[in-house]
């Protein structure tokens, strides 16, 4: 009688564990993933056919790289990531900057700061430094050091790198697969 409800309990978890699975009727929308051979074509540590039929992929697993630095100066002016090779950071139009009076004084004079662009701070400071609201339309100089950075640095990074990404993105999902089917496997060897 035990072994009956046994065999009748183990029927119905085949039965639930089969409603869950689904029918594939189109490969490319149905199914968990899709691969095309043109899919690994030409991207960095793939390799097709290598080993006299019986390997017919493989890849190594890359690292994403970082551009190089970019010089101080622009800290605090940046927005936007530097390690997103789609999209390029950017500099801020304005960049608030605590001064000394000093400071402020030789912005103004070369014509870099106006007066209205300078406030007393909320807590005064020991040191009587001014809040100084600094306009990257006032130092031509400075947008150009960073058009020379992007041009020469990250641009050529970030051709490199995003090859690379679709290499590391295709190897992360087929990894991802193989991760589903081990799971799945181990489920099916328990029941």
């Amino acid at each position: 009688m035990e072994r009956k409800h046994l065999l009748g309990a183990l029927e119905y978890t085949e039965k639930l564990l089969s409603l869950g699975e689904k029918t594939v009727l189109n490969i490319q929308t149905d199914s968990i993933a899709c691969f095309l051979e043109s899919d690994f074509v030409g991207y960095e540590g793939v390799s097709l056919n290598t080993d006299n039929g019986e390997v017919w992929l493989r890849m190594k697993r890359l690292r994403e790289t970082n551009p190089t630095k970019h010089h101080p100066m622009f800290d605090g002016w940046v927005s936007g990531s530097f390690a997103n090779p789609e999209k390029p950071p950017q500099l801020n139009p304005e960049r608030l900057l605590r001064l000394s009076k000093e400071e402020i004084s030789e912005l103004i004079g070369a014509d870099r700061l106006s007066n209205d662009d300078v406030m007393k701070p909320l807590k005064d400071g020991p040191d009587g430094k001014l809040d100084a609201l600094l306009r990257l339309s006032s130092f031509p100089e400075f947008q150009s050091s960073w058009q020379i950075y992007l041009a020469s640095h990250w641009i050529k990074w970030a051709e490199l790198e995003r090859p690379r990404r679709r290499s590391i993105a295709l190897y992360s999902k087929l990894y991802q697969l193989h991760q589903r089917i081990i799971s799945l496997a181990a489920c099916r060897t328990e029941v």
